[in-house]
């Protein structure tokens, strides 16, 4: 199977990808982890450090913003602290990729 170097040797993966029309590509995947035996199918797979990238550290108004995200009510104070960056970082991540992916901008490579 494809990949079976990345991963560290763990997965083996295979993708399909089907060509439905000029405008259209759809692709799916397929992975094995082959400690465990799990076969895993989907169409998308990203991965998202679990700390918040050094450019939202780096301005006030950015780390005002992940300070923002990790309120858990709209009246409550938080104060700074490197767990509390991750968990705004957490539920940014979590709303651009799941709720809102037509907000992202794909980079050409």
């Amino acid at each position: 199977a494809a990949g079976s170097a990345l991963f560290g040797g763990e997965f083996e993966f295979e993708v399909l990808t089907a060509k439905a029309s000029r405008e259209s590509v759809y692709q799916e995947a397929a992975f094995l982890h082959k400690p465990s035996r799990t076969l895993l199918l989907c169409d998308a797979v990203i991965s998202t450090s679990a700390e918040p990238p050094p450019i939202l550290l780096s301005e006030p108004e950015y780390r005002r913003a992940l300070l923002y995200h990790a309120r858990d009510d709209p009246l409550e104070k938080v104060e700074e602290s490197p767990a509390v960056l991750r968990k705004g970082w957490e539920r940014i991540a979590l709303f651009a990729n799941f709720f809102m992916p037509g907000s992202l901008v794909t980079l050409e490579t």
